[in-house]
Formats: C-alpha cells, structure tokens, sequence
C-alpha cells in the first residue's frame, strides 16, 4: 500500500502535544507565581488536548484505509482483523499498565515510606477496556482513548460492509444513522464512551472515501459540514479547527519533509503510553527531590529535559515492545 506522509508527521504532532501539555498542565509543578507559565506557557500548552480529536480522524481514516486496500470481508476476515488489531496494540498497552504499577510500587514504598494496594478488579477491566462501561477510574488518564479507539475498531469491523457497500443509498443511510446516533447520545454516555467522537471518526471516514473516489464530492462537502456542526456544538470551535486542519493535510497527503516529527510519527503510540511514566512520574521526580527550589526559568528547561527522556526513553520501549508487536500483527495478515 502507498505510504502515507501526512498520516506519520501527524501522529507525531499529536503525541508530542498532549505529551507537552500533560507536563506543563497536567501536574502542580508550575503556579499562580510563576508569570511566564501563567500567562503564556499554560494559554498555549493547553492546546495540547487537541492532540487526542487529531488521533481520532487519524484512525478515521487509516483503519477503512487498511482494510479497504487489504480486501476485508465480513464475517470473513472480522476475526483475523480483531487479532491483528489486539496483537497490535495490547502488548505495549499491557506493559505500560505493569511498567505504571511498578514505578508507583517503587515511589510509595520504598521513596515516601506509604503503603501501596491494587484493586485487581480495576485491573482486569483495563485489559477489555471496560472501565468506560462501568465508570471506574483508569490507572493513566491517556488509557480512556485507547478504549474509545478499540470500541471503534469494533464499529468499524461490523459496519464495513454497510459502509463501502455498492448501493449509494444504502451508505449514506449508515453515514446519517451513525451521525444521528452521535447526536442522540453524546451527552447521555461517559465521554469514555464512542458515541461523542463518532463525529471525528467519520471526518476521517468520508475523507477516505473521498480520496479513493467513493464519495461524489458534493456530497463529501454536504456531510463534512454537517459532521463540523456536530463537533461545534458538542466540542467547540478549537475542535472542527484541529479537524479541518488534519483533513485537509491528509487528503492533499501534505510531506512537511521534517525527520524528527516523522520519526516522533513511529514512536507515537509508544510516546503517548509512556510519556506520564518515564517524564512525569519518573523523570520529574527526581528533577523535583534534587533541585526542589528551581526559579520559572529552572522549572521550564526541567521540562524540556523531561519530554527529551520521555522521548528517548519511548523510543527504546517502541524498539523492545511495540515493534515486535507490528511485526506479530502483521505475520498474523500474512497467514490470513
């Protein structure tokens, strides 16, 4: 399949911004005396949510791109999919939870002296991404949109079909079904729950289409508008911002042509599990019991340092983990 370059340098962005704001935003390490991170850093770091609506057109897009070019067929290939999907993101997903529960092991017993409990039941749920369902807490606060992406590789296996089947109207019906759902129940469900971010999936849905010459284009302009409208008045300007932009970068496929977001691009998903354990929860820690009394100044280049271990660090658990794990996924295609 043709590579594509928008696709990998926007993974990049989006990991690196929520991965910028988690630090500077996300954490009591700055405060009201602090005037630089007062009124600049923390106005334009908090941009970094942006970030998570960015990685949901993303899949909107590659996931029906995938199965598209690869021939799926349901019920056929539902089960191979699933397994490629699990076999895809559940070992570093997995991992990450038992690298969390160690570190926080490690800071409450033997660095604060406390006590340290699991509830196993919690656990367990992360492992089906349940805990969306049942509104207990997730262990990391980035976990919550591995679950609505897993609920949507769900949709998606099952809608195929309904989706990219030959009659017309039978495809903008499922369009409008799925939209009106969204907009029924949005604000009736946990926002751990798809039904809000259908929307953002389906922008990156339609401009798949659009791009593989399924959708006519006045009728791609009449449902990205209304799919914008939706996004409005659930999420806000700053969210059909971000999704006109990731639109419009990867139907012209945009080559920024800048290696380091590229390469940020292959280690997103391995920067987006890790980043609060290895910077955060690890790094910053330690920053914080050396140098406890830094000025503004101090506190930022400790930040900086930090996303730089993050990255560093992601990169060997992307080379140890999550590699492996792509290439199991893929053995399992090629066997299907």
């Amino acid at each position: 399949m043709k590579k594509l370059y928008a696709i990998e340098w926007l993974r990049g962005l989006a990991a690196l911004s929520v991965c910028v704001m988690h630090f500077f935003n996300a954490t009591d390490y700055f405060t009201a005396s602090d005037p630089i991170f007062t009124s600049v850093l923390s106005k334009i770091t908090i941009l970094g949510r942006l970030g998570v609506p960015v990685f949901f057109v993303i899949s909107g897009f590659i996931i029906p791109f995938s199965m598209y070019n690869g021939g799926y067929v349901f019920p056929q290939k539902l089960k191979n999919f699933l397994a490629r999907r699990f076999t895809r993101i559940e070992p570093p997903y997995i991992l990450s939870i038992v690298f969390c529960l160690a570190t926080w092991y490690v800071i409450r017993v033997h660095v604060e002296g406390g006590t340290f409990t699991i509830d196993w039941k919690n656990i367990l749920m992360h492992l089906g991404y349940l805990n969306a369902i049942d509104g207990k807490g997730w262990i990391l606060g980035v976990y919550w949109t591995l679950g609505v992406e897993f609920q949507y590789y769900l949709v998606i296996s099952l809608l195929f079909p309904l989706l990219f089947i030959k009659s017309f109207n039978i495809r903008l019906a499922t369009i409008l079904i799925l939209l009106a759902v969204s907009f029924g129940l949005s604000k009736l469900t946990h926002p751990g729950i798809i039904f809000r971010h259908i929307p953002l999936f389906m922008a990156g849905i339609i401009t798949f289409k659009l791009k593989e010459g399924l959708m006519p284009i006045a009728w791609f302009w009449g449902i990205i508008l209304l799919v914008l409208g939706l996004i409005f008045v659930d999420m806000g300007v700053s969210y059909v911002v971000s999704t006109i932009f990731v639109v419009t970068v990867i139907y012209f496929d945009f080559d920024i042509k800048f290696k380091p977001m590229y390469f940020l691009g292959t280690i997103s998903y391995s920067l987006y599990l890790m980043h609060w354990t290895f910077g955060v929860d690890i790094s910053m820690r330690l920053f914080r019991y050396l140098m406890p009394d830094l000025p503004e100044m101090g506190k930022i280049l400790v930040v900086i340092a930090c996303i730089f271990v993050s990255v560093f660090l992601s990169y060997l658990y992307y080379l140890l983990i999550e590699k492996p794990a792509i290439r199991w996924g893929k053995n399992l295609k090629a066997k299907a």
